[in-house]
């Protein structure tokens, strides 16, 4: 079985039981601040995967990172590290808290929107993209912004697993790969 299927499952299963406990959404908070802290470990997958590493002492590490991220360990949460050092499948905790997210936003209609621009973007510009992107109000948006000064102007837009390129850069990329194309048949 594929580790994308299993990851799934347990977001599943974790959704399940963090609603049962009426802490999904502060376990649905925690995962997305683990996870984005896990992206900036080095190696922290290396070490929940090596096999002479004891169950405990992965246990402990993952504690350690959720307690560096959140402050504490919810009772949610320790009981899934347990779960998960018992049955050999810490390796998986970043893309099984990435999957509960995505689960839970899709149970409370939560868009996850990632604007990128060249400069800052103001308050009213991004209640404009969201009446474009959101119109009858139907979900709610969860908003983060990147500055990349690479886009020279314009903006890019991740929604979900959809990209909007607006950007100056792509523009003018394409404009340069026609000229090429035209040359090539011009030759």
């Amino acid at each position: 079985m594929s580790v994308g299927i299993i990851s799934k499952r347990y977001a599943v299963a974790l959704l399940e039981y963090a609603n049962s406990r009426n802490a999904a959404g502060k376990m649905y908070s925690d995962a997305s601040a683990i996870t984005v802290s896990l992206s900036s470990i080095p190696n922290y997958r290396q070490i929940l995967s090596d096999p002479t590493v004891s169950s405990e002492q992965k246990a402990e590490y993952l504690e350690n990172i959720v307690k560096g991220v959140c402050g504490q360990v919810s009772p949610v949460l320790d009981s899934f590290i347990s779960l998960l050092t018992k049955e050999k499948r810490s390796e998986m905790f970043g893309d099984i808290l990435h999957n509960y997210s995505a689960l839970y936003r899709l149970e409370h209609n939560i868009v996850s929107a990632c604007l990128m621009s060249a400069q800052p973007v103001d308050e009213g510009s991004i209640k404009h993209l969201e009446s474009v992107i959101n119109p009858d109000g139907k979900y709610s948006v969860e908003w983060s912004l990147k500055i990349d000064s690479s886009l020279i102007g314009g903006f890019k837009l991740l929604l979900d697993d959809r990209l909007l390129d607006a950007s100056v850069k792509t523009r003018l990329g394409n404009i340069k790969k026609l000229l090429i194309d035209n040359n090539n048949r011009i030759v």
